[in-house]
């Protein structure tokens, strides 16, 4: 139901209340004489400056009405900033520009990051049907070479779906396609992943090429970029091109020289061709591509003794004990302009050995699952505490057993419980 620059959690970008419904495009009421509304909540990491709305809006009868709130506080004060007039079908749109730009003051508080906006629709008694569809919501987004090193100037296309949905929640996931001449396999790895990068070059001119190096450099060449690897290629005909895979193992590009903790939010991968200038060309402006590749902070897996609960009743046996993601990490300095989301650890195993697993241990009950846990968050897990665990007296609740996740580290994955 509209556009987002981004969303925390799938599942709560926007909120559609019981009073509405959802029809493909068209948000409509599910009792045509009860008012409902719909609200779309907008956050982003990054400054919103601006924002326009647009949508189809149906009335049958002057006395019902239809028209938008806005809240940027959480829903704790808000304004009409818009209302439709009239009756029938009719195509409107109106700007929230007034409500986020020109701020006097400069500090990050009084900058706009997040705002709600609420549809209400309110029908009279002699109203047939009211609703609203096609609803857009386009923001504009401060634009800063180091806080969006992702998105190119002009259009950028975000794609979205609403598939797979509990009840009327609607979510919006988005990816941006890059805007160069490298193929680029994840353009958000975590830190240790590795990455396929592809390259196409190609003899534009009437001249064949000879003993010449294509080279893929993390970092810029000539601001001391880390050289990934390189290729040779003996000979390029005129219009004939050349095909090239590369591989690299995702890590966080020093800031040149700032220190060890500081790091850039993306990492410029640079593939450069002939960089000791040896070939006579008539054009050497082209001579490389760029891409940024956002790396993640990996997962920090983590469970304590002093969380672990042993439960004993008459109903139940069983051990209760939380799993912590504690990588809390942004890689970036204070500044908001360096904000990167996080990303959580997915498809944890969680299993009872009888030893450690790096100590030789077996296993002895079977793999409990957890979906997700996002960074500084935990989940609580239950382990019925079954006979043979009890006779046992001592066992160990280990985390990713199998080590199937790329960790941050490892000294935490498991815990020793004796009854």
């Amino acid at each position: 139901i509209g556009t987002q620059l981004k969303v925390e959690r799938p599942g709560k970008a926007a909120a559609i209340t019981t009073c509405t419904t959802i029809e493909g495009s068209v948000v409509k009421l599910k009792d045509p004489q009860k008012p409902g509304i719909a609200i779309i909540q907008v956050d982003s990491p990054y400054i919103i400056t601006g924002a326009q709305v647009s949508g189809s809006f149906s009335k049958s009868d002057n006395s019902s009405s239809i028209y938008a709130i806005l809240s940027l506080d959480e829903g704790e004060n808000w304004h009409e900033v818009w209302r439709h007039k009239g009756k029938g079908t009719h195509e409107e749109s109106f700007s929230l520009d007034n409500f986020m730009a020109g701020q006097e003051s400069t500090t990050f508080n009084t900058d706009v990051y997040k705002f709600w906006l609420r549809f209400v629709m309110e029908p009279s008694k002699q109203e047939k049907e009211i609703s609203i569809s096609d609803l857009v919501i386009k923001a504009d987004i401060q634009l800063h070479p180091r806080s969006l090193p992702t998105l190119a100037m002009g259009d950028n296309t975000f794609y979205f779906t609403t598939e797979d949905l509990p009840g009327d929640d609607a979510a919006v996931l988005f990816e941006w396609w890059e805007n160069h001449g490298l193929e680029i396999s994840n353009h958000r790895p975590l830190e240790g992943e590795e990455v396929i990068i592809k390259a196409e070059i190609k003899n534009r001119g009437h001249k064949e090429a000879t003993d010449f190096f294509v080279r893929l450099y993390e970092g810029y060449p000539e601001k001391e970029g880390r050289l990934i690897e390189e290729k040779f290629l003996p000979i390029l005909r005129p219009d004939e091109k050349a095909k090239f895979e590369f591989r690299w193992k995702a890590r966080v590009h020093p800031d040149r020289g700032q220190g060890r903790d500081k790091k850039y939010v993306s990492t410029p991968i640079v593939l450069s061709i002939d960089g000791e200038d040896k070939i006579e060309e008539a054009n050497k402006d082209n001579n490389q591509a760029v891409a940024y590749i956002t790396v993640l902070p990996r997962p920090d897996l983590q469970v304590k003794k002093e969380y672990v609960k042993v439960i004993h009743s008459s109903e139940e046996e069983k051990v209760i004990f939380p799993v912590f993601n504690r990588n809390d990490k942004l890689y970036g300095n204070s500044s908001p302009f360096l904000y990167v989301e996080s990303v959580p650890a997915r498809d944890i195993e969680v299993q009872v050995y009888d030893l450690p697993p790096r100590d030789g241990g077996k296993p002895l009950t079977p793999v409990y699952l957890i979906p997700e846990i996002y960074p500084t968050e935990h989940s609580i897990v239950e382990i019925p505490l079954t006979e043979e665990l009890q006779k046992r007296g001592r066992f160990f609740l280990v985390v990713d057993p199998q080590e199937k996740l790329l960790e941050e580290r490892r000294e935490n994955n498991f815990v020793e419980i004796k009854l």
